[in-house]
């Protein structure tokens, strides 16, 4: 019977492959992914929160078709009205109602 010349690998506490030639890491493949997954993360959250710097919808621009086309006619409803202690609330009565007329 030939014997191999070939160790057997012993590992260590830290997830080492320790041969008497050399050592080699188990999990270098593991970190360097964690690592890019982490830095593009960082990248995305810096565009986002970049991002966020124009108001998507203004409160001088109609929200849809409808809203421009009641303003071109002259039957505005109201997107808010105060309640009895002044604060504004949705206006959703008045929204809902069918038009007159």
């Amino acid at each position: 019977m030939s014997e191999s010349t070939d160790q057997p690998k012993a590992t260590n506490i830290r997830g080492l492959c320790m041969t008497n030639a050399h050592r080699t890491t188990t999990n270098c493949g593991r970190w360097s992914l964690i690592t890019i997954s982490m830095a593009m993360g960082c990248v995305l959250c810096a565009i986002g929160v970049g991002g966020c710097q124009k108001v998507l919808f203004p409160e001088n621009e109609p929200r849809n078709q409808f809203e421009r086309s009641d303003n071109l006619r002259d039957r505005f409803t109201p997107i808010t009205e105060s309640d009895v202690f002044g604060n504004p609330k949705p206006a959703l009565r008045a929204r809902l109602t069918p038009p007159t007329g």
